[in-house]
């Protein structure tokens, strides 16, 4: 590669002579701080879109609905999915969706155990 014949001329434009303000620095940081808060949500709620509709079937997620007394009647997977994040990506309904994955959990591990899982109805 030859180097000879390159050059280059850099130019500072001096026609903003505007004075940015600590108040300016910081709204510009909240801006980009809420379009963060924006993204990350967004990925969370695909993120849990997508753990539903690869390990979740119709069956279940009605369970789940159920559960949150979640209205289910003539909704396909997907609808059912989206209601499901909604319920439980609002604030005031934590403690509720904490109790489900608790429980859920708990059933889990009842289904593990040699003795008790005959005892458990949960299909």
């Amino acid at each position: 590669m030859n180097f000879e014949n390159l050059s280059f001329s850099l130019e500072e434009n001096n026609n903003n002579n505007k004075i940015i303000t600590e108040d300016d620095l910081m709204d510009d940081m909240e801006n980009i701080e809420m379009s963060n808060d924006f993204t990350t949500e967004y990925d969370d709620f695909y993120a849990q879109e997508i753990n539903y509709d690869t390990n979740y079937t119709k069956k279940e997620l009605e369970r789940i609905a159920s559960y949150y007394e979640i209205p289910k009647r003539r909704k396909n997977k997907s609808q059912l999915i989206e209601e499901i994040i909604l319920f439980e990506k609002t604030p005031d309904n934590i403690c509720f969706v904490l109790q489900r994955k608790k429980f859920w959990q708990y059933i889990k591990e009842l289904k593990e155990d040699n003795y008790l899982r005959q005892f458990i109805i949960f299909d």
